[in-house]
């Protein structure tokens, strides 16, 4: 299959880079969250205009702000207090309140990982309100968190079932229909993308044309995680097929005059876009959900286990911190725990006496 079948693919929805009008609220389903909660026009307009600061501020993760700070704010109405009026016992009582909510059925309504997200985006309301002068101190600051254990997605693929599915995508030629060769294609190059880089879906959203050398196989990573620089690789492999898309594709795919390298205007058009159509080719090979981040894991799970040094796969991934890279060893644990009852003379075996 070449890059002729791709000459007649509809242009009316471009997904370049032009830039949109944003809603004051984000989207419709914030909305109608916030409607749903019952929030009254004067905290309306109080969360409006921390995200519009947080967004002029340059923070990119206001997408989960609504959700996560919603419930503080109707916590206060319901309590009768205000923003201003809450102290330090009131912030530790919100964070127990959070932490005991339950399901009918019993289980806890919040996940510990959830509720430290949610202490931390009522942090960063109180620095707003801080810098705005409506409160003088931050209530929140003294309480200690929750503590929560690091988790990975439970359904990291085996590499034999990685490979079929790359194999599957690298397949796209084969499709019936030419919309859907455009967008298995996509998927390819950019699966490939992630998988030999282990980009998270933010830093590939706002990779540029000059940011790839595919010559040094050398990806520069502006702004990354914690607003820090770092240097991507890539495999020969992945650079095989981003010089095809560079030089025969790219030019079919993005409409003209789009500044980065696949002429996506965000993470989120780019999360949305990936994810589906990862969920859509995954699920034949058992792996429900699977994501776009899920691959970075798989990355970093797969090194690990053909015995890269974690110390490398720290660098590849961007980690910060070795022990976010740890957190790889635990999957490597319980999987060695899975051939232990496997291939062990007494492994699940139950007791006769």
């Amino acid at each position: 299959m070449c890059h002729k079948d791709f000459v007649k693919v509809d242009h009316r929805k471009p997904e370049g880079d032009t830039p949109t009008k944003e809603k004051p609220m984000g989207n419709k389903a914030v909305a109608e969250l916030l409607k749903r909660e019952e929030l009254d026009a004067e905290d309306r307009l109080l969360l409006a205009e921390f995200l519009r600061e947080e967004r002029l501020r340059g923070s990119r993760s206001t997408r989960k702000l609504p959700y996560l700070l919603t419930p503080f704010l109707c916590y206060l109405k319901r309590e009768g207090l205000t923003a201003q009026i809450v102290g330090f016992r009131h912030a530790q009582a919100y964070q127990g309140y959070l932490s005991t909510l339950a399901e009918t059925d019993g289980r806890l309504h919040y996940r510990a990982r959830t509720i430290k997200d949610m202490i931390c985006a009522v942090r960063r309301f109180y620095a707003f309100l801080k810098l705005s002068g409506r409160v003088a101190r931050d209530p929140f600051r003294e309480v200690e968190g929750v503590r929560c254990s690091e988790e990975l997605p439970r359904n990291l693929p085996e590499e034999s079932v990685m490979d079929a599915l790359l194999g599957e995508l690298r397949g796209w030629g084969k499709r019936k229909f030419r919309r859907d060769r455009k967008s298995v294609y996509r998927l390819h190059v950019m699966t490939e993308f992630l998988w030999a880089s282990g980009l998270r879906i933010d830093e590939l959203a706002r990779l540029r044309l000059e940011d790839v050398d595919t010559r040094s196989r050398l990806v520069r990573v502006r702004q990354g995680k914690g607003g820090k620089d770092r240097t991507a690789y890539l495999t020969e492999y992945a650079v095989e097929v981003l010089e095809l898309y560079l030089s025969r594709m790219r030019p079919l795919l993005c409409t003209r005059g789009a500044s980065t390298l696949f002429g996506v205007k965000n993470g989120r058009a780019l999360d949305r876009m990936l994810n589906s159509g990862l969920k859509r080719e995954a699920a034949p090979f058992g792996l429900d959900h699977f994501t776009a981040h899920a691959i970075r894991h798989t990355l970093g799970f797969h090194l690990l286990r053909r015995g890269c040094d974690l110390r490398y796969i720290q660098l590849i991934l961007g980690h910060e911190s070795l022990s976010a890279t740890t957190l790889y060893t635990l999957v490597e644990k319980r999987d060695l725990r899975r051939q232990l009852d496997r291939f062990h003379p007494r492994g699940g075996a139950a007791l006769s006496a």
